[in-house]
């Protein structure tokens, strides 16, 4: 009996042995400590480098830009029409040319004053050449005094063929108003009048090609 005791004791002690060493896997592990994670600080995204993006035109504004220099105007001279001009030589020794278009024809002399007419016609005259012939009593000074006594208004001297002259503004014995060169052409008086011209600011390319052709061929 006591035998029979002793063999079931030691049956449930192996029991509650065995019960012990197989506890739940959940109960052993809780046993260990956990951890408290962290939290995760937000991650803040810096602004890009706007100096590395900037645009190129952006980039190279910091480059001062060189000021262009103005253009200069290009100031067209007036074309040569004379090439095609006919040419008008007087006996007395001067010579010019005159607009193909125009016609030129001689004077009259009557007291030692002849020249020409030029013009579209007879009748409407753009360029008239008079030549004086003094008398023994008569110089030139006294002609182009008397000349400037006259004369509306006077511009000053100028230059026609080499030879120095006198800028005036006339009125004649009709009334009109006209535009004349006087030149000393060897001790005579020459008269350069253009009628249509009434200040000297009025004076066209026609005009002043013509007063360039301008000419004294008259050796004495």
């Amino acid at each position: 009996m006591k035998k029979a005791i002793a063999i079931t004791s030691t049956i449930l002690g192996i029991i509650l042995l065995a019960g012990c060493s197989q506890q739940p896997a959940s109960q052993s592990q809780s046993a260990t400590p956990v951890v408290a994670q962290q939290p995760t600080q937000p991650v803040v995204s810096k602004p890009a480098n706007e100096t590395t993006t900037q645009p190129a035109s952006q980039s190279q504004s910091a480059t001062p830009a060189v000021a262009q220099q103005p253009t200069q105007p290009v100031v067209s001279k007036p074309a040569n029409e004379t090439t095609t001009w006919q040419t008008y030589n007087s006996i007395s020794g001067i010579s010019f040319k005159y607009p193909k278009n125009w016609k030129c024809s001689a004077m009259t002399s009557v007291e030692g004053i002849y020249g020409a007419n030029c013009g579209l016609s007879e009748l409407e005259e753009k360029f008239v050449v008079v030549t004086t012939t003094f008398g023994k009593d008569t110089t030139f000074e006294q002609w182009l005094d008397n000349s400037k006594k006259v004369a509306t208004k006077i511009y000053g001297n100028t230059t026609v063929g080499g030879k120095n002259s006198l800028e005036a503004i006339y009125t004649d014995k009709g009334g009109q108003v006209v535009y004349e060169i006087l030149i000393d052409f060897n001790g005579k008086g020459l008269s350069l009048r253009f009628p249509d011209i009434q200040d000297k600011k009025d004076l066209g390319n026609i005009e002043q090609q013509i007063l360039s052709s301008f000419k004294f061929t008259e050796s004495h």
